[in-house]
């Protein structure tokens, strides 16, 4: 094989695997992303959406359910089912577990993105890794900590918040469940 044609297979390889490496991050980042649009509108009820009692962890006691109201644009319902547990002797564990539905994917896209920077701007946060959503969590000393995970698909913004009040225990784990029991119940629609 002459010199030539060796350069030539060398360097076609090389082109080869860039390719396959810009297309690899392309989609590593594109399934980071914290919103999920599958161009669909979820039609059902922020209450077919929020978690029901029997999916509940059951040490959990339902305090509170209401109906949210955002003055934004797009905005067409929205509820959180506020929860609680006894921590210890003296510590509650709190989760509020929170749908918003929009008229439009871009109108749900606007306020998810609307809360993410204004939480960034505010800043005193450290970010969590849980699934595909925005996480982050606050440092109270003795009090707690308090966390909030937001997530979208399609036209819905759905959170859970968790706060812990004395209690040395992270919230980390209860995060991670709270988010995952909401997003199992939004991301089947």
């Amino acid at each position: 094989m002459a010199m030539g044609m060796k350069k030539k297979i060398v360097i076609g390889v090389a082109a080869i695997f860039a390719i396959i490496i810009v297309l690899g991050v392309i989609g590593s980042n594109s399934s980071n992303s914290t919103t999920q649009n599958t161009g669909t509108l979820i039609t059902e009820s922020v209450d077919q959406m929020l978690p029901t009692r029997a999916e509940i962890p059951t040490e959990f006691t339902i305090d509170e359910t209401k109906n949210l109201i955002l003055n934004v644009s797009g905005f067409e319902s929205g509820k959180m089912v506020s929860t609680s547990k006894l921590e210890g002797t003296t510590g509650m564990i709190f989760v509020d577990y929170s749908v918003y539905k929009f008229s439009t994917a871009e109108d749900a896209k606007s306020y998810y993105d609307n809360k993410i920077n204004e939480i960034k701007q505010e800043g005193g946060y450290t970010e969590i890794r849980i699934s595909g959503c925005f996480t982050y969590k606050v440092d109270m000393g003795f009090e707690g900590e308090s966390g909030e995970s937001f997530c979208m698909k399609d036209n819905v913004v759905y959170s859970s918040y968790v706060t812990s009040s004395k209690t040395y225990r992270q919230i980390d784990s209860f995060m991670k469940d709270a988010t995952n029991l909401l997003e199992g119940k939004v991301k089947t629609r």
